[in-house]
């Protein structure tokens, strides 16, 4: 079972990874140059003030930051949704098998790879909305203007 499990956690993990990976080459790192060269403008400025540059390079990476949390906050929320399908699989074995059910047991372990197979498969489907989302985020964020 935890052969299977564990290829299981791999398929949705390197799905997430392949994920990200897009949303990086498509926006994110783009951004973050931005917010580095926007810094770098903050220290070349010599008009600004010692008390003025912190603020401006804080402004640089507000926009990077924007993204970065709404992606995190999106992996948390798959995160959670996916703990919870897995849970409910625990529960259903659990009832399918009676108050006595032990979980270690083959026939427990075989129906609960299952449900967990399932879960898997359901929340791939949810990636590419997700990944819809999280481009359009970040497309957003790449339109506000950094300062200088």
């Amino acid at each position: 079972m935890e052969k299977a499990v564990e290829d299981l956690q791999h398929r949705l993990s390197s799905t997430i990874s392949d994920m990200l990976k897009r949303l990086d080459s498509t926006g994110l790192r783009q951004m973050q140059g931005d917010a580095f060269r926007c810094c770098a403008r903050c220290c070349d400025d010599s008009k600004l003030g010692h008390e003025q540059l912190p603020s401006c390079i804080e402004s640089c990476g507000q926009n990077m930051q924007r993204a970065q949390q709404q992606v995190e906050a999106e992996i948390q929320n798959f995160q959670q949704r996916f703990q919870r399908c897995a849970m409910g699989c625990q529960d259903k074995v659990r009832d399918e098998m009676g108050p006595s059910a032990n979980l270690g047991d083959f026939t427990a372990q075989q129906k609960m790879v299952e449900c967990l197979r399932g879960c898997t498969e359901e929340h791939i489907k949810i990636i590419p909305a997700m990944e819809k989302r999280l481009t359009q985020a970040v497309k957003e964020a790449q339109k506000a203007k950094l300062p200088k």
